[in-house]
């Protein structure tokens, strides 16, 4: 297939939604087609359907596993392993007495 010639007939975007402000995620985005073709045939308008569909789960699985991955990284930055790491490496100590963080 030429997908030259149904560039120039279909375009996939992915859109804000009305409520969407600065903040992004999953649900203030959607999967939307601009097509440049007259009526479709019923068939084809159900087969374009279930692509957008398709390409709408795809997007949100995406956001899913980048979501997760973010996550974990900002529990694993957050352990008590990674503070006393970063304290190790910075030289820093908690003061008991005056409970500040003071360096070596």
């Amino acid at each position: 297939m030429d997908y030259k010639i149904l560039e120039q007939f279909f375009i996939v975007k992915t859109r804000q939604n009305s409520f969407a402000t600065r903040y992004v995620h999953s649900e203030t985005r959607y999967t939307a087609l601009m097509c440049y073709l007259p009526d479709f045939h019923p068939i084809i308008e159900n087969k374009i359907g279930a692509a957008i569909k398709h390409i709408e789960r795809l997007r949100l699985d995406l956001c899913g596993d980048l979501y997760k991955g973010l996550q974990d990284a900002y529990d694993n930055l957050i352990s008590d392993e990674a503070i006393i790491e970063t304290f190790e490496l910075n030289g820093y100590y908690f003061n008991e007495e005056t409970l500040r963080i003071e360096s070596v």
